[in-house]
């Protein structure tokens, strides 16, 4: 099977940033245990 790439980019509302990053990370270390998930990154801009 063909591997599947994945990229999403979400942009919190105003006031909202810090609670969809701890939301992000809560989800990211069961995701990388799921069966068949190679790779699970998580990426901030720098600007936003």
């Amino acid at each position: 099977m063909e591997p599947v790439y994945i990229t999403a980019v979400l942009k919190a509302k105003q006031g909202n940033e810090q609670r969809l990053y701890e939301a992000l990370l809560k989800v990211a270390s069961p995701s990388r245990d799921e069966a068949g998930c190679q790779e699970y990154r998580l990426h901030q801009s720098a600007e936003d």
